[in-house]
Parts: C-alpha cells; sequence; structure tokens
C-alpha cells in the first residue's frame, strides 16, 4: 500500500483474511517525500521492490530481513512518476512514464549496488554502457 505522503506499507494477505487482528503490516517505510505512486516488485529477485513518485525519483528497496534499505535512487527524466514495472525478458530493466508523457528505461545494473548484490541473477548479462537511461517523449501534434 502507498501514500499520498510517500508511506509505503506492506501487509501479508493470508493475515488480512485470517483475521489477523491488525498483525497483518510486514514492513512499513518513508519511501518518498511526496506521493508514491507506482510500486514494482523484482521477479527476479522478489526481495528488489521498486517505488516511484511524484517527487521524480525511483528508488530500489531490498525488504529482505523485514527492515527495507534503499539500495539506489534514479532521478528520471519523465516528470512525476506514475507508472513503472520491470521488464519480463530482460529482468534488471525498469520502465517508467510520467507527467511529461514519457518513458524512460533504467538498466538498474548500472548501479554498482545493484550489480554487486544482485547482478549474478542477470544470467550472464552485463550491465549497459553509459548512464543507463534511455528515454522518448510523446509527439505534440
Amino acid at each position: 500500500v502507498s501514500t499520498e505522503d510517500g508511506q509505503v506499507a506492506c501487509h501479508d494477505a493470508r493475515q488480512l483474511s485470517a483475521g489477523g487482528g491488525g498483525r497483518s503490516q510486514v514492513y512499513a517505510l518513508a519511501a518518498h517525500e511526496q506521493a508514491t505512486c507506482a510500486m514494482s516488485f523484482s521477479h527476479v529477485a522478489p526481495q528488489i521492490l521498486a517505488t516511484a513518485s511524484t517527487d521524480k525519483t525511483v528508488k530500489l528497496w531490498d525488504t529482505s530481513g523485514g527492515t527495507p534499505s534503499c539500495l539506489a535512487t534514479e532521478q528520471v527524466k519523465v516528470g512525476a512518476v506514475f507508472s513503472m514495472g520491470f521488464c519480463r525478458d530482460s529482468p534488471f530493466l525498469l520502465a517508467t512514464g510520467g507527467s511529461k508523457g514519457e518513458v524512460c528505461v533504467w538498466d538498474t545494473l548500472t548501479n554498482a549496488t545493484i550489480q554487486k548484490k544482485f547482478g549474478h541473477l542477470a544470467g550472464g548479462r552485463a550491465p549497459s554502457s553509459g548512464s543507463g537511461l534511455v528515454w522518448g517523449h510523446k509527439d505534440k501534434e
């Protein structure tokens, strides 16, 4: 669950459906300074949570161990970020869309922390050279 004040909370749905009496929250974090609009878990490394915000950033979190820690922050070029998701075919590519009507793809393996901690899951794929960001925009008619 994400909120307009940047908070993110993860709940165990099994506890909710079993009438867990308020014990369903697994963790909570102050993810962003502004509204957190999108979240996505990596399907290759399920402990990686990506959050996106109207503060124009995307953050990657390590959620293993119960207390999430921020691994990386990227200022993407799409304005306020409203949409985001990991690519199924290239699981360390993260696509974002935002208020500028643009799409940006971030190769998260270009971040040294992500490469060191999760690079072994990339199936031998090396990170792209350069900044690791690619973006495009909608032409005005």
